[in-house]
């Protein structure tokens, strides 16, 4: 729960940081084609966190290496704001009765990612107990845009 706070608190702190208008969509363009309703009253506050995040966010210029870069950044700044480990090698020792073998996404930070991973593992935990779960995540490739083009990396597939 902790984590979606802050990813929540860091996606609308960035939006603010770059007051960038977006030159082809923008919240006007959303209600102009009635995509998002103006009866204010009807609408949901996720629908104006969105509307709000199309008019400031920066202007990417569309390249699939533009944007993992950009997400990269975004990850990156998340995982130092929460403080949230993106790296797990827990295979060390007794085995648990639960070994979770988790491999990150592209443009994620460590070896399982901030966004997904840790939430869960924290899931697991609450769950089954602490000391009953064991985390690896997957090390030994980038999980890149670029491997992923290519149909996946090919020292990240051999060391899965």
């Amino acid at each position: 729960m902790l984590l979606r706070v802050w990813t929540i608190l860091a996606i609308f702190s960035l939006a603010l940081a770059s007051p960038v208008p977006a030159p082809t969509l923008s919240s006007k363009d959303l209600i102009d084609r009635d995509l998002i309703t103006k009866d204010l009253s009807k609408r949901s506050p996720l629908t104006d966190f969105l509307a709000l995040l199309l008019d400031y966010l920066p202007t990417i210029d569309g390249t699939i290496t533009a944007v993992s870069g950009v997400l990269t950044t975004f990850e990156n700044f998340l995982a130092v704001l929460t403080g949230q480990p993106t790296t797990y090698n827990d295979l060390s020792g007794a085995c648990k009765p639960y070994t979770v073998i988790f491999a990150k996404g592209t443009t994620e930070p460590g070896n399982v990612g901030v966004l997904v991973g840790p939430p869960f593992f924290e899931a697991m935990k609450e769950k089954f107990g602490s000391a009953n779960v064991a985390v690896q995540g997957v090390n030994g490739y980038d999980a890149s845009v670029d491997h992923y083009l290519e149909g996946g990396d090919p020292a990240g597939g051999v060391n899965m």
